[in-house]
């Protein structure tokens, strides 16, 4: 799988261009394997798990505005995330909760914080999927 994401990387950066410093598909999905990695087998701290939480949605939602644009390069990402069911932690529902607790002795606090950020990247994800949905219906309708 690493070799996968390490390849996508490189395909992205060095034979398609980055001629911005906008974030692209490959940065989302190895922040998102990552925590799904952590999700399932912790390492890290809480700390850790919140920021790269954090981090996530903070970027899929910037993504998100360049799928919004309708770029063909970041279109064919989001198709890639498609057929992955969508980024790799959001996968993961139900999340053992117990697990977690246990292992980072979370508070209430902690298990509602980690859970927001887990809905609203889900939500995200969800809204992205109807909004592509819904244009490309729309696309159609021209034709």
């Amino acid at each position: 799988m690493k070799n996968f994401l390490i390849t996508l990387i490189f395909f992205t950066k060095f034979i398609l261009g980055d001629e911005s410093n906008e974030i692209d598909y490959g940065d989302i999905m190895q922040i998102s394997f990552e925590l799904k990695d952590e999700i399932i087998r912790p390492k890290h701290d809480s700390d850790w798990m919140m920021k790269k939480l954090q981090n996530f949605n903070d970027g899929f939602r910037e993504w998100i505005k360049l799928v919004h644009r309708g770029d063909k390069y970041v279109m064919w990402g989001f198709d890639c995330m498609k057929e992955r069911q969508g980024p790799y932690h959001l996968t993961l529902f139900p999340v053992d909760m117990l697990f977690l607790v246990r292992y980072y002795k979370w508070d209430h606090y902690d298990c509602w914080r980690f859970g927001k950020y887990l809905e609203e990247g889900k939500n995200m994800w969800l809204e992205l999927k109807e909004f592509v949905k819904n244009r490309n219906r729309e696309q159609l309708k021209k034709v």
